[in-house]
């Protein structure tokens, strides 16, 4: 089968879990500076991650989603990328204890086209 162009899609991301998760649609994105300000001072106590980007808030049946992106070294083994997604995604819930749910999405450094 032959990739198809569409231009409507800019980009396709995927995650994979080890465990079976529910993806719900958002009701609403809430724009908040203050706790997105709050998430990237914790991304800098993780020398591994080298940014936070793409940063998404969204409010599900009156819960709190944050989404993001976070570029990490190459040279990272795959079991310490999760291990640091993992923890980052614990912190940004001690630091922000209204987040329900957190996702991390790790891209290597060679692959951010940001």
């Amino acid at each position: 089968m032959l990739p198809v162009d569409v231009p409507e899609l800019s980009s396709i991301l995927t995650h994979i879990e080890s465990e079976p998760a529910t993806i719900e649609s958002g009701d609403e994105i809430v724009s908040d500076a203050e706790l997105e300000r709050r998430l990237r001072a914790i991304t800098r106590e993780f020398p591994e991650a080298l940014d936070v980007h793409d940063v998404e808030i969204k409010r599900v049946r009156g819960r709190l989603y944050v989404s993001c992106h976070c570029t990490m070294s190459d040279e990272l083994p795959l079991s310490r990328v999760h291990d640091i997604s993992t923890e980052m995604e614990i912190r940004f819930k001690q630091e922000a204890p209204e987040l329900f749910r957190v996702l991390i999405h790790p891209e290597p450094s060679t692959d951010n086209r940001r």
